[in-house]
């Protein structure tokens, strides 16, 4: 199962360390990730795919670049906020992300109380 793993991603130093259900769940989280790329290049491909044909058939129509890419209007959007704008965003909390690892570690605990 070793070289399966590796194939899937998980670096070959860790796999020794790591507990069955520790390797399915990496797995898992990399072969979701796989899939998001493929459709994130799909949806990147087919958008070219619509601006060669406003380039092609209908030149004088074609639209912009934001319209056919829609992450490039969000980035503008960011490089146009003013600094007050970006200070106004929510501070950082810690106690959150410290909930966030105690559930973490909770479940981690209960995975390796159930080998037990």
């Amino acid at each position: 199962m070793e070289i399966q793993a590796i194939e899937i991603g998980i670096p070959a130093t860790d796999y020794w360390s790591m507990t069955f259900d520790e390797i399915m769940i990496q797995c898992s989280a990399n072969k979701k990730i796989k899939e998001r790329d493929i459709k994130e290049k799909a949806m990147l491909d087919y958008s070219l795919i619509q601006g060669i044909l406003y380039a092609f058939n209908d030149p004088k129509n074609m639209p912009k670049a934001e319209k056919l890419y829609p992450i490039l209007d969000e980035q503008k959007q960011v490089e146009n906020k003013q600094p007050q704008e970006l200070s106004e965003q929510k501070p950082y909390n810690a106690d959150h992300d410290q909930a966030i690892f105690m559930e973490m570690a909770r479940g981690v605990k209960r995975i390796n109380k159930s080998k037990e």
